[in-house]
């Protein structure tokens, strides 16, 4: 009679091993590209055109989400128009064309725009050119 052999198997790993063993055949095959979901946005630039349109008619304090474009819009593209039209004004108030006032922290934001004084010149942009020639 024939010699009779029982093979039993014995696995040893931790349980990462096992789970790195499993997602490395689950993704196989699987391509793992991700791309972002684009966001809309309003750029700075125009928003600082429209606030130096309306700038005529800016002669009282007003709210700077009042200044906002009027068609819908979704929250995403409100919330970067808002942002971009307080930066906007942030840039015109340094040039002293508007004024920017905020009573505190999370309180509305209001702008008007600046009546120059009588003795000084209008106020247009800085000139951040340097002239180096000697």
């Amino acid at each position: 009679e024939g010699i009779r052999l029982i093979k039993t198997s014995q696995y040893q790993g931790t349980l990462f091993d096992l789970l790195k063993a499993y997602s490395d055949q689950r993704l196989k095959g699987h391509e793992t590209k991700w791309e972002p979901k684009r966001l809309p946005i309003m750029a700075i630039e125009a928003a600082r055109h429209r606030l130096e349109r309306m700038m005529g008619m800016m002669f009282d304090w007003g709210r700077i989400d009042g200044y906002l474009p009027l068609e819908e819009m979704s929250p995403a593209l409100r919330r970067s128009a808002i942002a971009s039209t307080l930066s906007a004004a942030l840039v015109l108030a340094k040039d002293g064309l508007m004024e920017i006032r905020q009573s505190g922290a999370f309180s509305p934001v209001f702008v008007r725009r600046r009546e120059p004084s009588p003795d000084q010149p209008p106020a247009g942009p800085a000139d951040t050119s340097e002239n180096h020639e000697e």
